[in-house]
């Protein structure tokens, strides 16, 4: 199931949704923001600071044909706006299950924002995550060194 497929919503008014999710989820430094390629959200909340981002495909990344007919760059461009507002959409249902979680108690704040959280300037997902996903494939242990930080084990 596709969420937010076919979306009418503009991204704009995503945005300031999920801004005011924010604000009611008593966040501050908050950020709604885009770069070519992907949407970001940054927030502080309790000391914790946390940053999503997820990819957003561009006009580039359509495909190049539908229903045996070539797409123009016209509807490469319609396609990427569409792909954007339904990333938005799907961007702000991912953050109102997260904060519902937290609210009925099912999970910690560090437990849910956990791959999003930024601590030292650093990102925990991008640090850690290519570390598990490696020690997972390899069937190995991820080996947790206060000095060197968490490796993968040989």
């Amino acid at each position: 199931m596709a969420y937010a497929q076919g979306t009418t919503v503009d991204t704009g008014q995503s945005r300031i949704e999920i801004e005011r999710l924010l604000q009611r989820a008593e966040c501050s430094h908050v950020g709604v923001m885009h770069e070519p390629g992907r949407a970001i959200v940054y927030f502080q909340r309790k000391g914790w600071a946390v940053q999503m981002s997820v990819p957003i495909p561009a006009a580039s990344n359509a495909p190049q044909s539908r229903r045996g007919r070539w797409l123009t760059d016209a509807q490469k461009r319609d396609w990427a706006e569409q792909k954007a507002k339904e990333r938005w959409r799907q961007l702000l249902l991912v953050l109102k299950a997260k904060f519902t979680a937290l609210e009925e108690g099912v999970e910690t704040f560090e437990q849910t924002f956990f791959a999003h959280l930024v601590v030292g300037g650093i990102h925990l997902g991008e640090k850690l995550l290519p570390l598990v996903r490696q020690a997972q494939e390899k069937g190995t242990q991820l080996l947790l060194d206060a000095g060197e930080g968490p490796v993968a084990a040989p």
